[in-house]
């Protein structure tokens, strides 16, 4: 996946089977649901944390809101 910062660089990310991509929602965002690679959308605003693998990174945590990921599907 390629994801842009704040500041409009982009990195590419590689998204691993042990990638662990979860959803904050619920009252407080203490809800967590565990989604797969195919949730994460355009648009979706992420936070990523990544390692070094060979020549480039993977992600190790994929975490972003319910809201955001209904408003991105629309």
């Amino acid at each position: 996946m390629q994801v842009t910062s704040a500041d409009g660089t982009s990195t590419m990310v590689r998204i691993a089977d042990s990638t662990e991509i979860r959803a904050r929602g619920g009252f407080l965002g203490v809800g967590r649901t565990t989604l797969g690679a195919e949730s994460l959308l355009n648009g979706l605003p992420v936070t990523v944390q990544t390692v070094v693998f060979g020549d480039g990174l993977v992600a190790s945590r994929v975490r972003f809101r319910d809201d955001d990921l209904e408003t991105a599907a629309m």
